[in-house]
C-alpha cells in the first residue's frame, strides 16, 4: 500500500514540476535580455608613422568607432549604452580604463582598441571586448588594412564586429 502512494505523490510532484518549469524548448525560444554595452573611442597610435599627421589621422578613429556604435545599436545581442557625460568620447589605452568607464556606465561589456598608423597606406586596427563585471577580455582583435581610409573603414569595422561578436 505504501508503495501506491508513494508512486500517486511522485506522479502529482511530476505533474506539478512540469507546469512550474517549462519545457527546455521554450526556454532555447524565449528572447534573452539584451546585454548592455559601451562602445569606447579608439585610440590612435602614431608611434611608428608621422605624429604630424594626427589631425588628419583621427578620421579613421571617428568612423571605426561611429560604424561599431552603429552596429551595437542594430544588434539583437546588445543594448547599446549611452555614454554622453562620462568619457566614451575620450580613448582609453589599457583595460583599467575601460573598466573603469564601463562601471561608471553600469554596463554589462564595453568595446575599446586602437587604431595604429604604420605608414600612409597601411593601418592596424584592435579591438577588445571586455566583461566588465568579471574584468577579463572576452575576446581580442587586430586586423591589418591597406588603401583608402574612407572606402576601407566601414566595412573593416563591419568584419571587426562579426568577429569580436563571434567570440564574445
Amino acid at each position: 500500500m505504501t508503495k501506491i502512494v508513494f508512486f500517486r505523490l511522485f506522479i502529482v510532484a511530476a505533474g506539478l514540476l512540469v507546469h512550474v518549469f517549462p519545457a527546455p524548448r521554450a526556454w532555447a525560444n524565449s528572447p534573452a535580455s539584451p546585454v548592455t554595452l559601451a562602445v569606447l573611442e579608439f585610440s590612435l597610435n602614431l608611434d611608428i608613422a608621422n605624429p604630424d599627421d594626427a589631425v588628419h589621422d583621427r578620421l579613421p578613429v571617428r568612423l571605426v568607432s561611429q560604424n561599431l556604435r552603429r552596429l551595437a545599436s542594430e544588434s539583437e545581442h546588445y543594448a547599446l549604452a549611452d555614454g554622453r557625460g562620462v568619457g566614451t568620447d575620450l580613448p582609453c589605452s589599457n583595460l583599467d580604463c575601460a573598466l573603469h568607464r564601463g562601471r561608471a556606465l553600469g554596463v554589462q561589456r564595453v568595446m575599446w582598441g586602437q587604431v595604429t598608423k604604420v605608414s600612409a597606406l597601411i593601418w592596424f586596427v584592435s579591438a577588445q571586448l571586455v566583461d566588465v563585471p568579471m574584468a577579463t577580455i572576452l575576446h581580442a582583435e587586430t586586423l591589418q588594412f591597406r588603401g583608402n581610409v574612407r572606402d576601407v573603414m566601414p566595412r573593416l569595422a563591419a568584419i571587426l564586429w562579426r568577429r569580436v561578436h563571434e567570440g564574445g
